[in-house]
């Protein structure tokens, strides 16, 4: 991994986070791809959608106080990177998301996010 995409694509993910943390539904959707998705399951309900759908669902219910997140890993590849970030007391439940990134006119850009709760 190019320590220089490494850490560009660790930025993209903080961001994340911070936005995620503060409902902040600009820098939020500044993060994905205009043609991003979303795919998991909460429950018995499976959830795939745009990520507009989720960008909104942030904004209007911002993390609680309890919410603490983590990079796991990060692996680049060219223009592509995954990365996983664990997610604890995101709204009473704990997450892995699992991020699919690509880098378009220098700007990584996030254009999956697949997520399981794990508690």
């Amino acid at each position: 991994m190019a320590a220089d995409a490494g850490l560009a694509v660790r930025a993209v993910i903080e961001n994340y986070v911070k936005a995620t943390r503060s409902g902040d539904t600009q820098l939020l959707a500044a993060l994905f791809h205009e043609k991003a998705q979303m795919f998991g399951r909460i429950g018995d309900r499976d959830v795939a959608s745009p990520i507009a759908a989720y960008v909104e669902h942030a904004g209007a219910s911002a993390a609680d106080e309890a919410y603490e997140a983590r990079i796991r890993s990060i692996e680049v590849v060219g223009a592509t990177a995954v990365a996983v970030l664990e997610e604890r007391g995101y709204q009473g439940q704990d997450f892995v998301d699992y991020f699919s990134l690509v880098q378009a006119a220098g700007t990584w850009k996030i254009v999956t996010k697949l997520f399981a709760v794990v508690r």
